[in-house]
């Protein structure tokens, strides 16, 4: 499947879901909560935590490159470029938690009825240029314009200047999400709690840059890269009030810019699709005793 028809069929589980909740809640009687309460924060609100992990599609990026190395000045960009991640999923049991592409969210629900929430998460994917791979490059090197083909390769092995670009120990997402939760299905027990819940952030890139431009090896290097915004739409399922799992679809857009390389800098954009899994601990909302008057 591709990307564009992932991204389309993202779009179409977030309108039919939030549909299918709207309809379940029909049968609520409670009556509505008025505006300026409705968002009111309570300190008695709907703690979590969730670690998990994830799997990429990416779109295809432009690369702009802007060098000056041995006094030789280019600037040009690589076009339409084909990338992929890198899940790490054989290394669970054999590695760190973190080698693997991995999640982590902290969220809580803070209006009187805990459907409104915020949540910071970070999402540590991968950015790797598939090589080999041909690909239409243009600019000017030292004044002097050019429009040609580039053959990207990996390494020496396949000539004298390989071409290896990743943000390989992560593309790294950082989010702060507005949340609205539907609940789908409670058991009379309380014991299982199934909900929908659809989110919207913005946040920041914290990529690490590892790459060799036409021979040119750079320093391998985290830093901040530039800005990111995303929609999310995630089913939930809370287990005896305090464990739960999340299966959720993210779909992002990043922006990536002052990339430091051999000799100068690089930017790009380029969209992304991910699906996620989490385990989280759910910690519920407290109940709050009544005080005199109440």
């Amino acid at each position: 499947m591709k990307l564009n028809s992932k991204i389309l069929l993202f779009l179409l589980l977030i309108i039919s879901a939030n549909g299918f909740a709207q309809r379940v809640i029909d049968g609520d009687t409670t009556q509505p909560v008025a505006k300026s309460s409705y968002w009111k924060w309570t300190r008695h609100g709907n703690l979590y935590f969730a670690w998990g992990y994830n799997k990429e599609w990416y779109t295809k990026s432009d690369i702009h490159i802007n060098t000056n190395i041995s006094g030789e000045k280019a600037e040009y960009t690589l076009w339409n470029v084909n990338a992929r991640d890198h899940i790490g999923w054989d290394e669970l049991f054999h590695a760190q938690l973190t080698i693997p592409q991995y999640n982590y969210r902290i969220g809580y629900f803070f209006n009187k009825t805990q459907d409104l929430g915020v949540e910071l998460s970070f999402d540590h994917t991968k950015f790797v240029v598939i090589s080999p791979q041909t690909v239409h490059i243009s600019g000017t090197s030292n004044g002097v314009a050019f429009d040609s083909t580039a053959h990207l390769y990996p390494d020496s092995t396949y000539g004298p200047k390989p071409f290896y670009y990743q943000l390989n120990n992560g593309a790294n997402f950082f989010f702060v999400s507005l949340m609205k939760k539907f609940q789908l299905y409670k058991s009379h027990s309380g014991k299982i709690d199934f909900s929908y819940i659809a989110k919207g952030g913005v946040g920041w890139c914290i990529p690490h840059v590892q790459n060799v431009i036409f021979g040119n090896y750079n320093d391998p290097h985290f830093q901040f890269g530039g800005w990111d915004v995303s929609v999310e739409s995630a089913l939930r399922c809370v287990f005896f009030k305090y464990v739960y799992l999340d299966f959720a679809q993210r779909g992002t857009y990043a922006s990536y810019s002052h990339l430091r390389i051999a000799g100068g800098l690089a930017k790009q954009n380029f969209g992304c699709y991910e699906l996620i899994l989490t385990l989280g601990l759910n910690i519920p909302q407290r109940i709050k005793a009544p005080t005199h008057g109440d």
